[in-house]
């Protein structure tokens, strides 16, 4: 309950509060940059561990408009390497 007076009194003094993904955040800015990817890497070795399965799902669905929804299962089932 003291750290919500304390938020409280922070932003009535017009600071904005921000938690610790927020930081990493603004530092990365964008990801529309070549240098993007190398973000969750950081992210994932030093902040948060748990950031991989996001980054794993972001590759999976960027995988999957580039050359279809198939699974690695599907893919070998079908005797593609």
């Amino acid at each position: 309950m003291a750290t919500d007076i304390t938020v409280a009194r922070v932003v009535q003094a017009g600071a904005m509060p921000i938690d610790t993904y927020a930081v990493p955040a603004e530092i990365m800015s964008t990801w529309n940059r070549a240098d993007a990817m190398e973000f969750p890497n950081v992210m994932v070795d030093h902040i948060v561990p748990h950031y991989r399965l996001l980054s794993e799902s972001y590759d999976k669905a960027q995988n999957v408009q580039k050359v279809g929804h198939e699974t690695k299962l599907d893919l070998l089932n079908a005797g593609k390497p």
